[in-house]
């Protein structure tokens, strides 16, 4: 289980990492907006792309957490359990 968490751990280290690039590519897009404002329409729908991409990304990320941290709580109830019948035989 701990490592299970170390991963969590590293996984949420790589989603702050990606997060922060795509904010960084946002303020890139609004650069180029300026300075090339005959393309702003597909700049923006570029960078719209992005962000739904990464949204979606972020939403999976956290469902598939909620699950993996549900069965390790069930998990370590059941090994809870296991200890206890092993102390009793």
């Amino acid at each position: 289980m701990q490592a299970l968490q170390r991963k969590h751990e590293g996984l949420e280290r790589d989603l702050a990492a990606l997060g922060e690039r795509v904010h960084a590519l946002d303020a890139d897009a609004a650069r180029l907006t300026e300075q090339h404002p005959e393309q702003a329409e597909e700049i923006q729908r570029k960078g719209t792309e992005i962000n739904q991409a990464w949204n979606d990304l972020v939403a999976r990320v956290r469902r598939g957490l909620a699950v993996l941290f549900g069965i390790l709580t069930r998990l370590q109830g059941s090994y809870g359990v296991w200890k206890s019948m092993e102390k009793i035989w």
